[in-house]
């Protein structure tokens, strides 16, 4: 109700509007799936920090569920190292423990506090922290394949790059997937 209320010029409204048309236009189009991803997207809209926070709350299981895919693109990346899959999936696994136990350090971390020192020292430990993941991991792809540096900068960008272009789309699908579970 608030969104419909908005302005017209409302990217919230506009997006409501159309999924409202489309909707009368073909309500026998409109099985539970789409009335659940229909919610959704109004949730979204009117809520999206509550979007964002479901999205990072099944960030680590798609993170997990997305082990042999990274694996693949290492492989991929590394085709000429001629090393087994296995080999590559248990040095993937090696880099998200190391990940892992990064981010649970920073979950661990206060979020807020009263005390301007405090929140400084926890930014920088969480920048520190995020910092030493990158640098590890470019350590162990120059260390592990053995190839120069500017190499393996270009392969850890290159991997970065798609690594989180595939796991955006896995995170989504996780929270779709546990979010109709529990409905």
């Amino acid at each position: 109700v608030d969104i419909v209320d908005g302005p017209d010029t409302s990217v919230a409204k506009l997006i409501l509007l159309l999924l409202a048309d489309a909707i009368s236009k073909s309500p026998e189009s409109m099985d539970s799936v789409n009335i659940f991803l229909t919610g959704q997207i109004v949730d979204a809209l009117y809520r999206p920090g509550t979007a964002l926070n479901q999205l990072l709350d099944n960030l680590p299981i798609a993170i997990f569920v997305m082990l042999p895919v990274y694996a693949l693109l290492l492989k991929l990346f590394y085709f000429r190292k001629r090393r087994y899959y296995v080999e590559t999936l248990v040095f993937a696994i090696h880099l998200h423990t190391f990940a892992f136990l990064v981010f649970t350090v920073l979950l661990l971390l206060p979020e807020h506090s009263d005390h301007p020192a405090v929140t400084a020292i926890v930014s920088v430990i969480s920048t520190g922290l995020t910092l030493s993941l990158a640098i590890y991991h470019y350590l162990a792809l120059k260390r592990y394949f053995q190839e120069g540096g500017w190499t393996t900068l270009v392969k850890f960008s290159g991997l970065m790059i798609f690594y989180l272009l595939l796991l955006s789309p896995a995170a989504l699908t996780m929270v779709v997937v546990f979010t109709l579970a529990t409905v």
